[in-house]
């Protein structure tokens, strides 16, 4: 047997062996992360290590997650569903924002479970409290809270819950935010008229925007960020856009209109941004550099691009773009929660608020790029040096606090590690799941039969007992006959 641990980096913790106790040794030295399980890297490893893929068999051990990519495997394949509740509730979104009467903080509380709940949940700024209020959440539904008028000094914020019925994962009960207060950053809106977009820019701290609606003369290109909305213009070189609509920076072939939401692929931008409720008309189908990366996918194509180091149409390199290929009064994103957080995730990614690339809020096991040398403080821990590869020791949610030298420049900030995963929050067992060619529920008792043996125990208990009444049976007339005599 080959046992494999699948976490954000899937490993081998025994190869190939038929030592039982030293498997069962290291099946107990495994421990659970807070990780995304990354089933596609497991699933390379364990067809690399068979040889003979039609004698190997793969035996799946799980709560039935992430059910798409287990459908990859090849050959032989059985499943274990493990787990049997549904409850749980977490904190699926927390966020802080600059506003005209200070900070405002949302927190979104998701019940993934099947029951309703109440749940108490505390919101403290720098260990202090500052507000707790009781949500009622609906099986399968989310309970949203904003508090407002939080002062500016606050550095950091911790939402968590406190008291629910019915809640079995900790891990999602906590979610921390930063208050980064940097320098002003400078954004040039090139639109002929959008309020949604000028208002949702307006509102975001630190960030002074101006409007026109040609590029002005190269001598004012001092800008940080560049937004165009539906123009065709020239950006300069190495520059960082966000572009709204179809414009001149890329070719287009025509639109589609089935906008059905499909998936997201993991990107900062997308940080707390629910996509699944959006409304799309139509969006244009735009023929991109493979540098430009699809982040959401509809049944029509992809209908945002984030990239780095792109080349536009008119042989422009930018440096870093969000494309939304579609107008927004054609789509019902400006009405929603998403797209202010959308224009907000995607403003620090563009322009980052210390003028390095350090997102404010990570996700557990993900490496942050701070500079070589940097010190990094974790919550309750001693400070750790950054080497060439950058900051990996993210495994637990919390506060981590970082001073870079920066050309010359002490630079203090400090970055959120939250559990914000929806697939791992929802913990539902899924016995019905297939893996490879084989549906779930078969594996499932075919692996069960295996294991249980008391079927022969019974039966050779029954031989026993038939052999003593028989014994019995055939010596008692001799017992009669030898008294009478």
């Amino acid at each position: 047997m080959t046992m494999i641990v699948v976490d954000g980096a899937p490993h081998i913790v025994s190869a190939a062996s038929n030592d039982k106790t030293q498997l069962l040794a290291n099946l107990d030295l495994i421990q659970p992360t807070l990780t995304t399980a990354n089933w596609s890297a497991a699933i390379a490893l364990a067809a690399g290590l068979n040889s003979d893929s039609n004698s190997a068999t793969t035996i799946v051990i799980g709560d039935g997650a992430h059910a798409d990519d287990l459908k990859l495997l090849q050959g032989n394949a059985r499943y274990i569903p493990i787990g049997s509740s549904s409850d749980n509730i977490a904190i699926s979104t927390l966020s802080l924002r600059q506003t005209v009467r200070g900070l405002s903080a949302f927190v979104r509380v998701s019940n993934t479970g099947a029951q309703a709940d109440s749940v108490l949940v505390s919101v403290k700024a720098d260990d202090a409290l500052i507000d707790a209020r009781t949500l009622k959440v609906a099986a399968g539904q989310s309970a949203s809270w904003t508090l407002n008028g939080i002062d500016n000094k606050i550095t950091t914020l911790r939402a968590s819950i406190d008291q629910a019925a019915h809640n079995v994962l900790p891990a999602d009960d906590v979610a921390y935010a930063v208050n980064v207060n940097n320098t002003t950053r400078r954004a040039l809106l090139l639109t002929r008229g959008n309020r949604f977009l000028e208002q949702a820019m307006v509102a975001l701290p630190n960030l002074r925007t101006t409007r026109a609606i040609s590029m002005p003369a190269a001598a004012e290109l001092t800008y940080d960020l560049y937004v165009v909305d539906g123009l065709s213009v020239t950006l300069p070189f190495n520059s960082n856009a966000l572009i709204v609509g179809a414009s001149g920076a890329f070719s287009t072939s025509g639109s589609f209109s089935n906008t059905a939401y499909v998936r997201n692929e993991g990107h900062p931008i997308l940080q707390s941004v629910d996509w699944r409720n959006v409304n799309l008309l139509d969006a244009q189908r735009v023929s991109v550099p493979d540098a430009l990366k699809p982040i959401v996918q509809t049944q029509g194509g992809p209908v945002l691009f984030a990239g780095e180091n792109v080349q536009t149409r008119g042989l422009t390199q930018l440096k870093r773009v969000v494309l939304l290929p579609f107008e927004l009064r054609r789509s019902d994103l400006p009405l929603q929660i998403a797209f202010p957080i959308l224009v907000a995730n995607s403003v620090d990614w563009l322009a980052p608020p210390q003028g390095l690339n350090v997102p404010t809020n990570v996700k557990p096991g993900e490496v942050v790029a701070l500079p070589e040398g940097s010190l990094v403080q974790p919550a309750n821990q001693q400070a750790i040096t950054v080497d060439k590869r950058g900051f990996a020791q993210t495994e637990q949610p919390g506060i981590y606090r970082f001073r870079v030298t920066n050309n010359g420049n002490e630079v203090n900030g400090a970055f959120a590690v939250n559990f914000f995963n929806p697939i791992e929050s929802a913990i539902a067992p899924n016995p019905q799941l297939q893996v490879g060619s084989s549906a779930g529920a078969t594996n499932t008792q075919t692996q069960l039969s295996q294991r249980e043996f008391w079927g022969l125990l019974a039966a050779l208990a029954l031989l026993v007992l038939m052999a003593e009444w028989w014994v019995y049976q055939r010596g008692l007339p001799a017992q009669l006959q030898a008294r009478q005599r």
